[in-house]
């Protein structure tokens, strides 16, 4: 992303002074830039704070997050890093879709100084999901996974002149292993690995027992102490 800096856009949205105002500039802006998936790279700036103010936030991580609902039997359904903040915002009012799902939406939550926070739901033209399948693994494909069109990071911020500005969004595209590496996969989001492998046919000690696997490991191996000055000393003949 640094490399297209030159291609960065700026959008203006200092006027705003309310929480509804602030989301739904934000969703209105976020659609242009989206750009029916050819995406314009662009940061959205908020009001800085004021002398002895708060500034201006968000109670999204992101412009699009997935729910995440906690079970009575402590299960949860959704996205497991969002339980808090999906709590946090029916408790402000927000009705969950029935019957919940892992892939439910929720509303931007916007708070400008001196206002109370404000809920506003993303539009339909930003709610489209793209499913995440695989040509030759049915069983994979039958998982369900999906997952949302774009990054559009919320809770960031910078200082500059000496002002402090709490709510700049920004949004880019998804870079290649985000999704299936971190979103669908870390333990504490979505936790698919085993499911996936399961439903592949993936068995693991048949590909340890690969004679390219002991090759592939010895690399990595090597590779790891010689970073760190150091190195693995050769097998004996």
């Amino acid at each position: 992303m640094r490399s297209r800096y030159q291609d960065l856009g700026l959008c203006d949205l200092r006027h705003i002074h309310t929480g509804v105002g602030m989301a739904t500039a934000l969703l209105e802006e976020a659609t242009k830039a989206f750009n029916g998936g050819q995406i314009k790279p662009t940061v959205f700036v908020f009001l800085p704070t004021s002398v002895d103010g708060s500034g201006p936030m968000f109670w999204d991580k992101q412009v699009l997050n997935f729910a995440g609902y906690e079970l009575e039997d402590g299960s949860i359904v959704g996205d497991p890093s969002n339980v808090k903040l999906t709590q946090d915002i029916i408790d402000l009012g927000w009705a969950p879709p029935r019957p919940k799902t892992p892939w439910d939406l929720l509303p931007i939550v916007a708070v400008a100084e001196n206002d109370a926070p404000a809920l506003v739901e993303v539009p339909d033209d930003l709610r489209r999901l793209f499913a995440i399948q695989h040509p030759d693994y049915p069983g994979f494909n039958a998982l369900g996974l999906r997952w949302y069109q774009f990054p559009a990071l919320i809770r960031l911020g910078f200082d500059i002149g000496g002002l402090q500005y709490t709510a700049t969004p920004f949004i880019e595209w998804y870079m290649d292993a985000e999704i299936g590496v971190r979103n669908l996969t870390d333990t504490f989001r979505f936790d698919a690995l085993s499911e996936v492998v399961n439903a592949i046919g993936f068995v693991i000690d048949a590909y340890r027992a690969k004679p390219e696997y002991a090759d592939i490991r010895e690399l990595e191996e090597s590779q790891t102490m010689s970073s760190c000055g150091g190195g693995a000393a050769p097998k004996p003949s």
